[in-house]
């Protein structure tokens, strides 16, 4: 197996990306990359990449392949007995760059959309790109985690292909994200599609059923404990002991675990 500490040998070890690059073996080579990983407890532990979640590959792959082609960009070297844009090669030296990342969230945890941002400007200023070239960079995203290290005035929202009013006034930068994720821009209701639907007919139901039945009462009652907002919670149990002639009070439970108590210390 191809060991690639041995292969350095004595000599410095690599300690910025480019000589890490300039390092790596050839790609016929069956590669085992393991990462080094501080713990909370500060402990380092290694890591084999291919145990990595498809998020963390897919930044590895996303950022791997933007910094590739900057080095590339970067190893090209303009003539020093002319001003030109080409290098003597005929390739053009390019110095003023776009960088353009559709969707790059996808796949990502909500902590990993959180810091794409400060992790693309650290991955540049560690290969001192910005020393080389001006950049400009287009993200185009569904995430309010992102919009949090934006600047209003960077943002360009759109609805339905045109500008959206809903966010114009919006303070994104350094903005708590759950503010930003409160535009109605993101989303038209706080709870899942699914959940508001069966409050609505939970509702429904104790609002206009003449008789409910006992056996409806307990599936009442147990979607009801179910639901995790406690004011929507308190309000619809208050509504089904109005109904139940106060069969689900806390009054009323305590009493029945009593009594069931009471039964099983005579077992």
């Amino acid at each position: 197996m191809f060991n690639f500490l041995s292969y350095i040998g004595e000599r410095k070890l690599p300690n910025n990306i480019t000589d890490i690059m300039r390092e790596l073996p050839p790609p016929f080579f069956k590669v085992k990359i393991l990462l080094c990983k501080k713990s909370q407890q500060n402990k380092e532990e290694e890591i084999a990449f291919n145990k990595l979640s498809s998020g963390e590959k897919q930044f590895a792959y996303m950022m791997s392949t933007y910094i590739y082609h900057l080095a590339n960009l970067e190893s090209i070297t303009p003539k020093k007995t002319e001003i030109s844009l080409h290098s003597e090669t005929g390739r053009v030296n390019y110095r003023m760059i776009n960088l353009v990342f559709d969707e790059m969230e996808l796949c990502f945890h909500p902590e990993y959309q959180r810091t794409f941002v400060n992790n693309l400007i650290s991955y540049i200023q560690r290969m001192e790109l910005n020393k080389t070239f001006s950049f400009n960079i287009i993200l185009t995203t569904h995430s309010p985690f992102i919009l949090s290290d934006i600047p209003a005035c960077n943002i360009l929202a759109l609805k339905d292909g045109e500008p959206d009013e809903l966010f114009k006034n919006e303070k994104t930068l350094a903005a708590n994200i759950y503010d930003i994720l409160n535009n109605g821009f993101f989303m038209s209701n706080f709870i899942g599609e699914f959940s508001s639907r069966l409050i609505g007919e939970i509702i429904t139901k104790l609002n206009t059923c003449n008789v409910i039945s006992l056996e409806q009462q307990e599936i009442l009652y147990k979607q009801i404990s179910l639901i995790g907002d406690d004011f929507v919670h308190i309000k619809l149990l208050e509504k089904l002991d109005l109904r139940t002639n106060n069969r689900f009070s806390i009054e009323a439970r305590k009493k029945k675990l009593n009594e069931e108590l009471d039964k099983l210390s005579k077992l």
